[in-house]
């Protein structure tokens, strides 16, 4: 995921989890301080349901100063 327009904010955090679905672990996260987006690599299983979840974070200049956003799941086959 990648942050879009925003204008009047400043993004400052991201996190992006990854999982497939029906397997026991739960997967990974990782998150990014700042503007830049979290990246993930995370393996490769060819036919598997990956299932992706995310949280955005931005600061405004009026109160609330702070917004969070999250996204997900949302899931896809590969």
């Amino acid at each position: 995921m990648e942050p879009g327009v925003c204008g009047e904010v400043n993004p400052n955090f991201s996190e992006v989890c990854l999982s497939i679905e029906g397997e026991d672990t739960a997967g990974q996260c990782a998150s990014n301080n700042g503007p830049d987006p979290a990246i993930l690599d995370y393996i490769y299983k060819p036919g598997a349901t990956y299932v992706v979840k995310g949280e955005g974070c931005v600061d405004k200049f009026t109160p609330p100063y702070t917004i969070c956003q999250n996204y997900g799941p949302s899931r896809v086959t590969l």
